[in-house]
C-alpha cells in the first residue's frame, strides 16, 4: 500500500499545482471538478492495487 500512497501524494500535488480544482470534469445533475473526479478514480485504482499487493 506504500507505493500507492506515494503515487497518490504525487498525483495530488501535480493536480493542485495545475489548478485542477477549477476545471470541470462533469456537469450534469451535479458539477464535479477534474480534481474530484480524478481522486475518485484514483481511490478505485488504490483498492485494486491493494488487492494486487495482497495477492487476491
Amino acid at each position: 500500500m506504500k507505493h500507492y500512497e506515494t503515487l497518490k501524494e504525487r498525483a495530488t500535488e501535480f493536480m493542485l499545482q495545475r489548478g485542477w480544482k477549477r476545471l470541470t470534469a462533469k456537469h450534469r445533475e451535479f458539477e464535479q471538478s477534474l480534481f474530484e473526479h480524478t481522486m475518485v478514480d484514483n481511490a478505485v485504482l488504490g483498492r485494486g492495487w491493494y488487492g494486487i499487493e495482497k495477492g487476491t
